[in-house]
């Protein structure tokens, strides 16, 4: 944002967290009655393919068409990732073993930090310094497409959130569960005008 974009520190904060703070004070209720009334896995299934096409919008932000771009991916944000959030918790709660439960609970936060935020972090660095270089001298374009060193970063999240989706979701187990077109069906009904 600030080196591609060249956004202002003041215009990150209110398109980073304004927009995407207010669109989850719309949307977590919304979850909320959706997990109770569906179940978890498929709200999960909906909010993570979602959330799994995200970063593929930011290839799509110019320094001319931020402005349009960034509130779009904010609010959807912002309306999506609640709903992780909200489930991850529910079935974290609903799986662990009640006599240990604050241990599980502890120790998935443990791992969360460390390899999905630290690691994280460490990788894309790498990423952007060591590998995406050795790509771009195979050519700045892809299939005509000008690259930028963060898209990079950005293709590869989609495709590992994209392997969430596929792979590991569906092995989740959550007895009674409705499926993914119900919860669209049932947003789709509750915003027809």
């Amino acid at each position: 944002m600030l080196k591609y974009l060249h956004m202002n520190f003041f215009e990150i904060a209110f398109y980073v967290q304004v927009i995407s703070n207010l669109a989850t004070l719309f949307s977590v209720r919304i979850w909320g009655r959706f997990t109770d009334r569906f179940g978890n896995k498929p709200v999960a299934a909906l909010t993570t393919l979602v959330a799994t096409f995200l970063p593929i919008i930011w290839c799509f932000t110019t320094p001319g068409n931020w402005i349009v771009v960034v509130p779009i991916i904010q609010i959807l944000a912002g309306i999506f990732w609640p709903g992780i959030d909200i489930i991850t918790n529910n079935l974290l709660l609903k799986l662990s073993p009640a006599e240990n439960r604050s241990l599980c609970i502890g120790v998935l936060n443990f791992f969360l930090g460390v390899f999905g935020v630290a690691l994280a972090y460490l990788l894309g660095g790498v990423l952007l310094e060591r590998v995406v270089p050795l790509l771009n001298a195979l050519g700045e374009s892809f299939f005509g497409w000008q690259m930028n060193p963060y898209y990079y970063v950005f293709i590869l999240s989609s495709i590992l959130r994209f392997f969430t989706f596929k792979i590991l979701l569906p092995r989740v187990e959550e007895g009674g569960a409705g499926n993914m077109k119900m919860v669209a069906r049932a947003i789709l009904g509750k915003f027809r005008p």
